[in-house]
This record gives structure tokens, C-alpha cells and sequence, in this order.
């Protein structure tokens, strides 16, 4: 395979040391004219690998398929129903797969005539970006060649190394956003604010737990300014009320419930005090030391 763009960012240390997972809204653009064969081998193995509900739950990541069908079947299974009814707007995160095949010239006589096919490559583009913030942060383009079965009596249909070779390129970007993820932080943000309830932007999926406890304020004052005497005024403890995989609510236990507003962050407050064996409370918050970021 030939990498065309790589564009990694590094990081001195991990820093989400809390088990929470980023999602990610995941898009696969197709190339109007690609190959059947290579849809049918590659869609199982993305289903697989990156959309599986099943597959590891140890990542720092999950991809959750857009608006899209992620299958090559006309029926969606009740999973792939669910997950295309998610509010995929609210995703921190988006990974966009673009995908094209390129015939290449047949073998033997049929080749120097001009023939093209079986054989093929497939050009695969992994960009991945947050939301929130311009720029393109990963991207990854790799050519990949594709060997291909080609019986009279059946459709041409992926090798078995194609597959494997298609697979292993799957795997190995997974394991490179689980490092490059590893240097972000999963940053919630507060999407809806009802008197002492509030929503945030992950849920089950990301790791949250009913009865966590969370620290919400302005991102422009928090945490530099926590033990300022701005700061930790407007810092809000809030605990996990009840949780579904894309989302979750949080009652405010203190702070002025009329402070909140949409767009704020949260931070788990276990990562923020330095004691998370003591609950943090709004008196002592200025007496509590910030790990830093």
C-alpha cells in the first residue's frame, strides 16, 4: 500500500485517563463508480471492525454510522435502524471514508488490447475532524491493491488476500486513532437546560455512568480560573441522573441552576479534584488543587 497524506498529531502523554470514549459520527463516501465486488467484501468488514456493537468496548472510540446505510442489505437490522435515528448532530467528533476502485490492466494478450480488470486498486481517504473547530486535524490516504477471483461461472468477487489486505488496513487506522485520540480530552458539552436538569452530549456509548458526578461551567473560565474568585462561583456539581447511549441528564446537586447555559463543558469530577475520594463541594471547591490539563 502507498500512503499519499499523513498528517498525525503527536502528544507527550495520554489524557484520558477517566475511560471515556469519543464518538464519532461516521460517513463513508463511495466513488460513483465502484467496483460491486469491493463493496460486498468491504462493507462487512467496516461492519465488523469500526460499527459492530460488539466489537471492543476497550477503545477510546466509537464510531457510530450517519445517515446512511452502512450495510450492502436492503433490510436494516434493528441495531443499524437505531443507530441511523441518532442525534448524530450532537457526535464531538467526525470520520469521513472516502473510497474509490481503479481497474487494472488485464492480464496477458487481453491487457496489451486494452483490457482492464479483475484486478483492481482501491484508494481509500480517512479524514477526521472534531466539530466544534476548523481544520482538519487527521488525514490518511492509502492505495491499496486487490486481488480478485475471477471464475466464468460466478461474479468476480474479492480474493481472500484482498480482503485480508483491506482488513489489515482497517485495523491498523483503528489502532492509529485510538493513539491519536489518546492526546484529546472527551469534552461534553451541555445541549439543554431545564430548571435543575441539564443534557450533555454523551451517554452510555461514551462510558457515562448513572450517578457520576460532573463538574459544569463556562469553558472560557474553567478550569485556569477554578480557584479564582470568579471561578468556583460559577462551577456547578452535577450527578448523572439518567443515562441512554448518545446522551445523558444531570440534576444539579449545586450551584445556581440559572447560570447554566447551552454550549457549556463538563468535566467528570474525579479527573478534576485531585482527591476523588471526597466529593467535591461548592464551599471547598477553592481550597481543591486542578490537575493539569
Amino acid at each position: 500500500a502507498e500512503v499519499a497524506v499523513v498528517n498525525i498529531t503527536q502528544c507527550d502523554a495520554p489524557k484520558n485517563s477517566n475511560q471515556l470514549r469519543h464518538l464519532v459520527n461516521f460517513e463513508m463516501h463511495m466513488d460513483r463508480e465502484i467496483h460491486p465486488a469491493f463493496v460486498q467484501a468491504f462493507s462487512p468488514i467496516l461492519q465488523r471492525s469500526w460499527l459492530s456493537p460488539t466489537n471492543d468496548t476497550k477503545s477510546n472510540w466509537k464510531m457510530i454510522p450517519g445517515m446512511q446505510e452502512p450495510s450492502m442489505s436492503t433490510r436494516m437490522t434493528a441495531y443499524e435502524s437505531a443507530l441511523l435515528s441518532t442525534p448524530s448532530g450532537h457526535m464531538p467528533w467526525i470520520a469521513r471514508l472516502y473510497v474509490r476502485t481503479t481497474l487494472l490492466p488485464s492480464p496477458g494478450i487481453a491487457g496489451l488490447r486494452g483490457g482492464m480488470g479483475p484486478g483492481m486498486t482501491a484508494t481509500l481517504t480517512l479524514e477526521v475532524s472534531p466539530k466544534d473547530e476548523p481544520g482538519l486535524h487527521y488525514q490518511e490516504s492509502m492505495t491499496v491493491p486487490i486481488e480478485v477471483d475471477s471464475q466464468a461461472w460466478r461474479p468476480t468477487r474479492v480474493s481472500l488476500a484482498g480482503e485480508q489486505a483491506l482488513r489489515q488496513q482497517v485495523d491498523e487506522w483503528g489502532h492509529k486513532l485510538s493513539q491519536w485520540l489518546s492526546c484529546e480530552e472527551v469534552k461534553p458539552t451541555v445541549t439543554a437546560v431545564n430548571q435543575q436538569a441539564i443534557s450533555i452530549n454523551v451517554g452510555a456509548l461514551a462510558g457515562i455512568k448513572k450517578g457520576d458526578e460532573w463538574l459544569i461551567a463556562d469553558p472560557k473560565n474553567f478550569p485556569a480560573q477554578l480557584l479564582g474568585n470568579e471561578g468556583a462561583p460559577q462551577t456547578l456539581l452535577a450527578r448523572v441522573q439518567a443515562v441512554s447511549p448518545y446522551d445523558s441528564k444531570l440534576i444539579l446537586a449545586a450551584g445556581p441552576s440559572n447560570a447554566v447555559q447551552v454550549n457549556w463543558r463538563a468535566w467528570p469530577a474525579d479527573t478534576v479534584v485531585k482527591s476523588p475520594s471526597v466529593a467535591p463541594e461548592p464551599k471547598a471547591l477553592q481550597n481543591k488543587s486542578v490537575l493539569p490539563r
